[in-house]
């Protein structure tokens, strides 16, 4: 039947001729191949997009894009590029108006052309990348993975269950801890003891942004011991009355820790050092460091184009400095209180407050307490320094009959917040 079929078409075509494509009556509209056209145009775009990320993506983490990504940066352009033209135009595609049904298909199409090229362009993107730059990545995990092992081909390095910290530098975050804890690097036997090691430590310092690591392992690639730790960045609540915080030049040793007492000299190059000023360090990244000076001139001092040494002063820094330190350390802030006569805690021992008192001043001579034992008494007009969570500045109840320094009552919701830590 299809034969006959077949046979009478060709005859007829014969007889009549092939048909030109004029004379073929159209399918679609103008407006729908213009779509279509644009569609596909878009969608063409998105993948090259996608593409060049992915294997930008692959060459600086030797990691495969996130598909979600590649989407993502696909999809933006096109978009943008739609966005723009109904902004500027007031239509997406004449003579379809803007709030129409047909616009409506039209950014669909466009949106999901753009998404299915981006993911198609990851794909594309990862193998190419791997292939130009020779990449070749292996999850123990996977039974390619588990084979090589099997064979001996691999080793697994994996992080001891303990991570200590880098001396003088930040310990990680729980949650950082348990992923590092929990990595496994596969790795060529074929490696040398100091490569593998070398290996091991760039990797673990770009994935987990790491200043400061040391490691050491066996020969068979069991990692003995593990020290990990982040430089302090950025300013926190810790900043001393009358001081200023600023940046100089300098590379300080490794023995200083943020909250010790610093002197600043010229740099080593100069003919004869000279001391410039003193401070405190807050912080230090590379070769910048923050110190808190006195705001009294001892600021103009300092140099910004000028490279500085840090040394620590003779004489040993004192309890405050070492309270200051541990206090960087924790979540909680000191908040300075000032006792109101007639208050429900006037005439009230020092353990009945809420959170730890470390430091009471007598409003009457002026005398201070450093942590005064709990069978204290608290008089009217005395200023009381508790430690405690930020959360509590938000709870009166917890220091009922305390005001803040302006005399306000803690139902006001202020404090005054002389430093804290993280």
């Amino acid at each position: 039947m299809g034969a006959v079929v077949v046979t009478v078409i060709g005859a007829a075509v014969l007889a009549n001729g092939v048909p030109s494509i004029e004379a073929v009556p159209s399918m679609i509209s103008a407006w729908t191949h213009a779509a279509l056209l644009r569609i596909i145009g878009f969608g063409l775009l998105a993948g090259v997009i996608a593409t060049a990320g992915a294997v930008i993506h692959r060459w600086g983490t030797m990691r495969p894009i996130p598909i979600g990504v590649a989407i993502l940066a696909g999809c933006v352009f096109p978009a943008l590029a739609v966005l723009a033209e109904g902004l500027r135009r007031g239509v997406l595609l004449e003579p379809a108006p803007l709030a129409g049904y047909a616009s409506g298909l039209y950014v669909l199409g466009v949106c999901s052309s753009s998404a299915l090229a981006g993911a198609g362009g990851r794909s594309v993107g990862d193998h190419l990348a791997c292939r130009v730059f020779e990449i070749r990545r292996v999850d123990p995990r996977t039974p390619g993975g588990s084979a090589l092992s099997a064979a001996g081909l691999t080793i697994a390095c994996r992080p001891p269950p303990t991570i200590d910290r880098v001396e003088g530098y930040r310990q990680l975050p729980v949650e950082h801890r348990q992923r590092l804890t929990n990595r496994s690097l596969l790795l060529p036997r074929a490696l040398d003891p100091d490569t593998r090691a070398q290996r091991v430590r760039s990797r673990l310092q770009r994935d987990f942004d790491l200043d400061a690591l040391e490691l050491s392992m066996r020969a068979d690639g069991t990692i003995e011991h593990l020290a990990v730790g982040r430089r302090r960045r950025g300013l926190s609540p810790l900043v001393p009355p009358g001081t200023e915080a600023v940046t100089v030049r300098t590379s300080p040793p490794a023995t200083i820790e943020p909250g010790d007492p610093v002197e600043v000299w010229t740099a080593e190059g100069t003919e004869s050092p000279t001391l410039v000023t003193t401070g405190t360090l807050h912080v230090a990244d590379g070769e910048i460091a923050t110190v808190f000076v006195d705001s009294e001139g001892e600021s103009s001092a300092l140099d910004a184009d000028r490279t500085y040494r840090l040394s620590t002063p003779s004489t040993p820094p004192d309890d405050g400095h070492a309270f200051a330190r541990q206090l960087r350390s924790t979540r909680l802030v000191v908040n300075r209180h000032i006792v109101e006569p007639d208050s429900p805690i006037d005439g009230e021992f020092v353990e009945w407050v809420a959170g730890t008192v470390a430091a009471l001043k007598r409003g009457d001579d002026g005398e201070w307490i450093p942590y005064p034992p709990g069978n204290e008494t608290l008089r009217p007009g005395d200023e009381v320094y508790i430690l405690e969570p930020p959360a509590s500045v938000a709870e009166p109840s917890r220091h009922e009959g305390v005001a803040t320094s302006d005399g306000t009552d803690r139902a006001g919701h202020s404090t005054d917040n002389v430093g804290g830590g993280r």
